[in-house]
């Protein structure tokens, strides 16, 4: 199982936003692997996240 922590861009006035994450997916789907989901890592204090990791699963050969 592989995990990729990525950041988003945090605007603390206003919202957080992601970028690079399909970028990364279609890396990873295209090494052979599944994507799982995410999981948040890092929240901010009004509970908006910061950090996510992406999870994946090497397929069967």
């Amino acid at each position: 199982m592989e995990f990729v922590k990525i950041d988003f861009d945090n605007n603390k006035m206003c919202n957080a936003n992601l970028s690079g994450h399909r970028e990364i997916i279609e890396k990873y789907v295209g090494d052979g692997y599944d994507y799982l989901g995410f999981v948040p890592v890092k929240l901010g204090p009004s509970g908006k996240m910061l950090s996510i990791e992406l999870i994946f699963n090497k397929k069967n050969q």
